[in-house]
Parts: C-alpha cells; sequence; structure tokens
C-alpha cells in the first residue's frame, strides 16, 4: 500500500513529484530508471528532475497548460516530473498523431506551452517563439489563456480507445493518487520488484501501470526508446523479471519470434496485457507456444484500471477478471457500470470543459458485457453511441 509522508514545503509540488517521494528512505539508492542500458538510481534521478524544475522557463510554467509531445525516453520522465513539480498541467499528446490532429487537440485544450523533442512537429507547428529547456526538448510558446485548467486537475489524456472516437479527460490529483493506490495493491507493486514496459509513456495505460504507479512503489523500470525484441530477449536472458507490459499488438510480435523467446520467457514472471482487448485466440496462441496465460487488464482512459484477470487458466483465460482494488462493477441493461474515486470528474470538448456523467456515482463505461459467477467480468462489445 503507498503512504503519503509529507515533508515541509511538499504540499506545493504536483502529485506525481509527491508520489515519486514517497518512502524515500527504502528507493534512493535503487534503480529507478533503466532506457537502453542507461540506469538512474531515484537519488539520481530527482536530482535531475530538480535541476530542470528550477529552469526558469519552467519554474513560471505553474498552473500553465503544456502539452508534452514526446516518446518514451529519459528525458520524457524527467520533463514530466520537473512540470508536476512546478504545478504546470501536463497535457499528454502521442507524437504519431496526423499534425492536424495534433493542432486541434492543442486548441481544444487551451494549449498554452508546447514541449517536444521532435524536429518534425517543431518545423510544422511552431516555427519560432521557443526556448531549448533540456537537451534536445524545445519550449515553445502557443498562446495566453485566461481561465486554465488546472482548478479541475492537472493532467489530461487522450485516447481514441476501441471505438475510435478521440475522447480527452481531466485527471484530478485524487484521482491520480487513488489510482495508484489501487494499482500497487492490486497488483502487488513494491520496492523490490522490476517492471518492463513496451508501452509507450503517453498512453494512460502506460503512464499509470508502466511508469507512475512502479516509480510511486520504488520499482525499477526498464523500457526502451522504441520496443525491440532482440533487446527485451537480451535483456530477460540476464535478469529475471516481475512484469513485462505490453498490448495485444506486442503479444502478436512476442508469437512471431517463438524461437527467440523459448530459452528465457519463463524469466518473467507475469504477463500483462491492456490497451485494446485481448483476443481468445491471442492468448491461446501465447499459451500454447510458452505455457504462459496472459494477465488481461480491462480498464478506460477516464478510470484506469478497472478489472484483472490475475490468475488465468483454461476455464476463465477468455474473461478480465474481478474489478481491482477499490472498484466497484454492476452490469444495468447489458452494460457495464463502474464506480471509483479513480474516475475523471470531466471532459474537454470543442464546446469547452463539460462534466462527466455519473448515475448515483456509477459511470456507464458504453461497453457491453455480463459477470460471471465466480465475479469475473466478461467483455462482449465496445459501444459507439454515448448512453
Amino acid at each position: 500500500m503507498i503512504e503519503m509522508r509529507m515533508s515541509i514545503g511538499m504540499n506545493e509540488y504536483g502529485v506525481l513529484y509527491k508520489l515519486l517521494l514517497n518512502n524515500w528512505e527504502f528507493k534512493r539508492n535503487r534503480i529507478a530508471i533503466n532506457c537502453d542500458g542507461d540506469n538512474l538510481t531515484y537519488e539520481k534521478f530527482i536530482g535531475m528532475i530538480d535541476t530542470l524544475a528550477s529552469n526558469d522557463w519552467i519554474n513560471n510554467l505553474k498552473n500553465r497548460t503544456v502539452a508534452m509531445i514526446m516518446d518514451n525516453s529519459i528525458e520524457f520522465t524527467v520533463v514530466l516530473y520537473a512540470l508536476s513539480k512546478v504545478g504546470a498541467v501536463v497535457f499528454l499528446v502521442n507524437p504519431h498523431f496526423d499534425i492536424e490532429a495534433m493542432r486541434k487537440l492543442v486548441d481544444i485544450c487551451k494549449v498554452e506551452y508546447v514541449m517536444t523533442d521532435r524536429p518534425d512537429i517543431w518545423e510544422k507547428m511552431i516555427n519560432e517563439n521557443y526556448m531549448e529547456v533540456y537537451k534536445n526538448v524545445r519550449l515553445g510558446h502557443m498562446r495566453d489563456e485566461s481561465g486554465s485548467v488546472c482548478e479541475y486537475g492537472h493532467l489530461i489524456q487522450t485516447s481514441s480507445g476501441t471505438t475510435g472516437v478521440p475522447k480527452v479527460s481531466i485527471r484530478s490529483d485524487e484521482n491520480i493518487s487513488v489510482d495508484v493506490q489501487h494499482i500497487c495493491s492490486s497488483y502487488q507493486y513494491d520496492y523490490e520488484k522490476t517492471i518492463y514496459s513496451a508501452v509507450p509513456f503517453y498512453h494512460g495505460y502506460g503512464l499509470t501501470m508502466g511508469l507512475i504507479s512502479p516509480l510511486a512503489a520504488g520499482m525499477e523500470i526498464v523500457f526502451s526508446k522504441i520496443f525491440m525484441l532482440n533487446r527485451f530477449c537480451l535483456f530477460i536472458s540476464k535478469q529475471k523479471i516481475d512484469y513485462f507490459l505490453g498490448a495485444p499488438n506486442t503479444y502478436k510480435v512476442l508469437c512471431n519470434y517463438e524461437n527467440d523467446l523459448r530459452g528465457c520467457v519463463n524469466n518473467v514472471s507475469t504477463y500483462i496485457s491492456s490497451g485494446s482487448p485481448l483476443t481468445k485466440e491471442l492468448s491461446k496462441l501465447f499459451y500454447n507456444m510458452f505455457k504462459i496465460w496472459i494477465v488481461e487488464t480491462y480498464g478506460m482512459m477516464e478510470a484506469s484500471s478497472i478489472a484483472a484477470n490475475m490468475m488465468p487458466n483454461q476455464n476463465n483465460y477468455y474473461c478480465v477478471g474481478k474489478p481491482v482494488n477499490g472498484v466497484q462493477l454492476r452490469i444495468t441493461d447489458g452494460y457495464i457500470y463502474i464506480k471509483s474515486d479513480a474516475i475523471s470528474k470531466y471532459y474537454i470538448t470543442e464546446q469547452g470543459i463539460k462534466p462527466i456523467c455519473l448515475c448515483d456515482d456509477w459511470f456507464c463505461t458504453n461497453d457491453t458485457g455480463f459477470i460471471l459467477d465466480t465475479g469475473e467480468l466478461v467483455v462482449n462489445a465496445r459501444s459507439k453511441e454515448e448512453k
């Protein structure tokens, strides 16, 4: 369980930075980040964050909306936590979106600044009025906006989800703190464990399960700028890890290289999949090849983790398991409803900030499903219509 230990002056920091400082005495000399062989201890990692946060340009971003358009890297993690420390509102944008889609999202969210390490994005979005603030990361000024979203939360996430309809939600500090507690307790994250993430951190699943929660728990996070099977095989051939975080497409790749993985696949204790539905066929194929069942996690951008099949077997591998700690489930008229303090309270739309509709504190996921006698959830389909 994650327990916050507040120090003098800590209340002024953003929630991500505060969670990072949690249980500091157990963390400081442990490895926090391992990116393509470059290791940072928690002490060095926080030192880099503090240095960047002291930059005048960064320090002046309190309550300003900043779009981060970056792939996985050490720079991504340092920038994200530095922005959290100074109290900026961070909007995570997929850097592989079409440039026009990026512009539209930036306008809808009234983004005031953009941070990216991608030269092509600068050429197409901003050609001037920027500063290089950290290595090859540039900060560009877009507009001055009054009425920032900071009163609602300090993290904005976007996802097209499985329906293809873009959604943008605001994650409050409470949402994030509660979500981290749910994840750490449900998946038994702790400071003696290691996680290998093949999921981008700008994605809600990769962010919460692959970055924020492991760092709050004091784990070692291993990742590459771009997931490469040969690097993954080399790493797990030398070191056992506790969790591998992937999406269904990741597992399709693993299944295509059965011979490469056969000698080391068992050096991973738990394989987790989320981000999109894991088909019965893929789950069974992976098991037939490696005799390992994949733990499927069911979640949504605006609610994070909802349920997880923590003990998959031949009788239940097709379901998404029981609710994670802190989440309640019910089925009404065939639709899946959830209740949790991790649910966002607001969407951002072209018409402005819109409250997320709840019915007596229950949120309709718009997905259909049913609950087995064992209490495990089966998801039938995603609904494209808003209830």
